[in-house]
């Protein structure tokens, strides 16, 4: 584990770095500055880094899900790959067959999940799986919206699981550290790849909870912030406006 907390940062760099070198980059919707799309790269990796640790006694750590998360991230780079040599092209199209292969993908992995459940656990984990992360797509229009929705989900996990341990904890803050530090700076953002992996994150969690009340409560959630108007950052007063401008650089 020590090992692990020593990679982390190296590999944030490296994982920016790299992108950056091999024009894998997007525009700041804000200054038009071009940034690595690297954050997605960077949470898979620690999310199979723990899998690695974890995998036999937490389902949500299995191989299984991992597979399909890496799956989910690679469609996501698809997209972030192909906007970063033509911002004109749209980020989904429903005809894409690569959509056809993620939902088909969600259908079976959510069989696999539920099988062992009712015919209505499998249908809502395939909502779940669907519109989870195209929540998070549609939230990830500015610096950090998606990292502060993300930040409070997790808070929400840590209250409704059992106690982890300090260690692991320890090492899920400082990866989401290190990701609010580097969106923050405008050195690297999540992109599509990164905003449909962690809500096909969030989503498999949410299923191997076989909560169904917990399951509609994210389904729920998630609609609502799919469908409400996101077109700027919130400039209201008070409370909102700092939340919405909490760890963004000012400088260009």
């Amino acid at each position: 584990m020590i090992t692990l907390f020593l990679l982390l940062p190296l590999l944030s760099i490296a994982l920016s770095v790299g992108f950056a070198d091999a024009g894998w980059t997007l525009s700041d919707s804000s200054s038009k500055r071009k940034m690595p799309f690297s954050l997605g790269a960077f949470i898979l990796y620690s999310y199979a880094a723990l899998c690695g640790q974890l995998a036999v006694s937490v389902a949500f750590f299995s191989y299984l899900p991992l597979a399909y998360a890496t799956l989910v991230w690679a469609i996501g780079f698809y997209y972030d790959w192909r906007r970063s040599n033509d911002v004109t092209r749209n980020v989904f199209a429903w005809n894409d067959p690569l959509i056809l292969i993620g939902i088909l993908a969600a259908m079976l992995f959510a069989w696999q999940l539920t099988s062992t459940v009712s015919f209505w656990h499998w249908l809502i984990a395939i909502a779940l799986l669907v519109m989870l992360p195209y929540t998070g797509q549609k939230i990830n229009k500015h610096p950090l919206f998606l990292w502060k929705a993300s930040f409070c989900f997790l808070v929400v996990v840590f209250f409704v699981i059992e106690t982890p341990q300090f260690a692991d904890v320890l090492y899920v803050v400082t990866v989401f550290y290190i990701a609010f530090v580097l969106e923050g700076e405008r050195e690297a953002c999540f992109g599509t790849s990164g905003a449909l992996l962690l809500g096909s994150m969030a989503a498999i969690w949410a299923i191997s909870t076989h909560s169904l009340t917990l399951q509609f409560a994210c389904l729920g959630v998630s609609m609502f912030f799919a469908y409400i108007p996101l077109a700027r950052p919130p400039s209201g007063i008070g409370v909102l406006r700092w939340i919405g401008e909490l760890g963004i650089s000012k400088h260009e």
